[in-house]
């Protein structure tokens, strides 16, 4: 049975570990609702609920099981980030991301998008 995952960056198309996602299915562009910001946290960005959210632009993908076993591993679910459901425009069905788990005080707010081009990257 696959999973509906959103991916906001470095496993989007392009980025460093997109590899990860080996036989995904991309399915389209997606935002989310506003209801969360996206942080740089180091090399790579963290997704977090906020009240005061934005629409984060990322990807979905369907992804099957054995594919999200790796991924939580390498993903450091639940500890570093957990795996839960996110709220996607126009998509009625359940879709997961990765939520950061740490804490965002002092970190830098990249806005919608991860963009390494855009100096995202430290």
């Amino acid at each position: 049975m696959a999973t509906l995952l959103f991916v906001y960056g470095t496993l989007k198309r392009g980025e460093r570990n997109h590899h990860r996602l080996g036989a995904a299915r991309f399915l389209r562009i997606a935002r989310t609702l506003a209801k969360y910001r996206l942080y740089r946290i180091g090399w790579y960005p963290g997704l977090v609920v906020a009240a005061d959210g934005s629409l984060i632009e990322g990807e979905l993908w369907e992804v099957e099981v054995a594919t999200l076993r790796d991924l939580d591993e390498y993903e450091g679910v639940p500890t570093w980030f957990d795996r839960r459901e996110v709220e996607i425009e126009d998509e009625p069905g359940c879709v997961e991301a990765y939520f950061y788990q740490g804490e965002v005080g002092g970190r830098v707010d990249v806005g919608t998008t991860w963009n390494p081009a855009a100096g995202h990257e430290p």
